[in-house]
């Protein structure tokens, strides 16, 4: 028996796009919210992920997708912004990537008359064929300051798609990880997969296209299962995730995320002395600072791979667990870790839930 157990026009649009940019310090302060770092977007069809401490900000258009803007060290206004554009066909026609270059450059030009550009060089986007180019100007709305933009555009489907960082010309090229990372990380085909939120706890986690849900006793602490679709071979560990919202015995909170694991492995040490960490350190869930531990053992002689991401806000334990058969487990990490990256905040400043009766054993499985 297998065995499981809980755990309108692109023209139109730019001048939108180069006001919003100019005024970046009134809307990154009215912007609120953004701490997650996974970005889907239904009516583009794209998602992408972006660095921890970039805030999204409304854009003034539905032609953008998404507006980015990095705070400033000292606090003050951004310095550097990054946005998905589309320009969707027109009279059902595909726009070129020249194009929407072109495009891109006249924006430029609305604040750096002087703007030159590059020729475009070979890239991608989304896996798709694409061109990158970049600009470079004197910002007249910012006392001529050297400014400089790139952009990588492609075309899928009938709609061109520009991701685009802006910012200060010093320090341009040292700072371009960020972008680069985001450019690998956008995918096509927002439908793949699918998003879980639950509004109780203000959290949100997409899973695996395929995956499906298992339902969870009521009031355990797990609020979301998956299993993948594939069963577990007999007598073997069959692959699970759970996203968990525990309330921490009192006083137990005192000792962070670093604690709350090593109770955790205590627990599973009394099922199976012999239990081995294969990998722990610091993590992220959500873009807030967590802990991550590997560990494998037995439990009821079924042998396990445990990857568990923990994060610790006043007296809830916020957990994401992924478990499965040891021989399977360099096959799913790819998805526990997505998953894990995915986790985001919807409310960032949610007052915490009224705590339930303390539990009595911190084992999450």
């Amino acid at each position: 028996m297998t065995h499981v157990d809980r755990t309108s026009s692109f023209r139109g649009v730019l001048p939108g796009l180069m006001a919003t940019w100019a005024a970046a310090g009134a809307l990154f302060a009215a912007a609120g919210g953004g701490a997650g770092t996974l970005f889907t977007s239904k009516q583009g069809d794209f998602s992408v992920r972006y660095p921890a401490g970039w805030e999204t900000i409304d854009g003034p258009n539905d032609t953008i997708l998404l507006l980015l803007a990095q705070p400033a060290k000292d606090g003050g206004v951004p310095t550097r912004m990054m946005a998905v554009v589309i320009h969707p066909a027109e009279g059902g026609k595909a726009p070129a990537a020249r194009d929407v270059e072109q495009e891109l450059l006249g924006f430029f030009k609305g604040i750096a008359p002087d703007a030159v550009t590059t020729d475009p060089q070979p890239a991608k986007l989304g896996g798709e064929a694409a061109e990158r180019v970049a600009f470079r100007g004197h910002d007249k709305q910012n006392a001529g300051a050297d400014t400089r933009s790139v952009a990588v555009v492609c075309v899928h489907g009938t709609t061109g798609y520009a991701l685009t960082c802006t910012g200060p010309a010093e320090g341009f090229d040292s700072e371009l990880a960020d972008f680069d990372k985001v450019t690998r990380s956008f995918t096509f085909g927002a439908a793949a997969g699918e998003v879980f939120e639950d509004a109780a706890h203000h959290v949100r986690v997409h899973y695996p296209a395929g995956w499906r849900r298992i339902d969870v006793p009521a009031g355990a602490g797990t609020v979301l299962a998956v299993v993948p679709p594939a069963p577990a071979a007999r007598g073997k560990q069959a692959a699970l995730v759970t996203v968990g919202v525990d309330d921490i015995q009192p006083g137990f909170e005192k000792g962070g995320t670093a604690a709350f694991i090593d109770r955790m492995l205590g627990a599973a040490r009394q099922l199976d002395p012999a239990l081995r960490v294969l990998k722990s350190g610091e993590a992220k869930l959500g873009g807030r600072p967590a802990q991550r531990v590997v560990f494998t053992g037995k439990r009821a002689g079924v042998a396990y791979t445990r990857d568990v991401t923990v994060h610790i806000e006043g007296r809830k334990a916020y957990t994401l667990i992924g478990g499965c058969d040891p021989g399977e487990y360099d096959k799913l990490r790819s998805d526990f870790e997505s998953m894990a990256q995915s986790f985001e905040w919807t409310q960032a400043d949610a007052p915490a839930a009224t705590p339930k009766e303390p539990k009595t054993d911190d084992l999450p499985f």
